[in-house]
């Protein structure tokens, strides 16, 4: 291999963050302005979490019993060949559990949301806001509907609690729903 996995880990969980340190560093001056304009010191809205994970959960179940019901089995759950072994398990629990939704979420929700709902009716700012953060994750139809669908949740959910920490842990909460049990069922086949 060209480097170690923890480097690679490590690299890749940083690069996650670039595009959302850029535009705070051009948007702030101070950290403690982004802290308390982003709710980020929080609180953290428990309710509100597990809220919106279960009707986030019912939406993907409802998409997997229509739209999705004609989609031909991935063999590797779409696991890539970094995710086996124990270090795979870290590197998706690191990345898609961690990195990116704090990093999505700061810039998703922190920096387009707020902006738009600075300007617009606060449902045209989560349907802006939700489509652009599916197009960037776009997969599959099902998908793309299921994506924009966590970044309208998150978004209200932000909205509501005037806390970022709120939608970062719902974020953190669905991926680690998705990403864990798909590499414990499907790393196997990786090997």
């Amino acid at each position: 291999p060209l480097m170690s996995m923890p480097l690679f880990i490590t690299l890749d969980g940083l690069t996650r963050f670039l595009p959302a340190l850029i535009a705070l560093a051009l948007m702030f001056r101070r950290v403690r302005h982004v802290v308390s304009r982003f709710g980020l010191s929080g609180p953290l809205d428990g309710r509100m979490v597990l809220g919106g994970f279960a009707m986030l959960q019912i939406l993907e179940f409802g998409l997997r019993m229509t739209i999705d019901q004609s989609a031909a089995p991935d063999p590797t759950g779409g696991l890539s060949m970094m995710e086996v072994g124990a270090w795979g398990l870290l590197l998706g629990v690191v990345s898609a559990c961690l990195a990116a939704p704090i990093a999505e979420e700061i810039l998703y929700r922190g920096v387009l949301f707020r902006s738009l709902d600075n300007r617009l009716p606060t449902a045209v700012a989560v349907i802006i806001s939700s489509v652009v953060f599916a197009l960037v994750h776009f997969y599959t139809l099902p998908s793309l509907i299921m994506v924009g669908s966590v970044g309208a949740v998150c978004a209200l959910s932000y909205s509501a609690s005037r806390s970022l920490l709120t939608a970062i842990v719902l974020h953190a909460l669905y991926n680690a729903s998705i990403k864990i049990p798909e590499w414990i069922v499907y790393q196997t086949s990786l090997s």
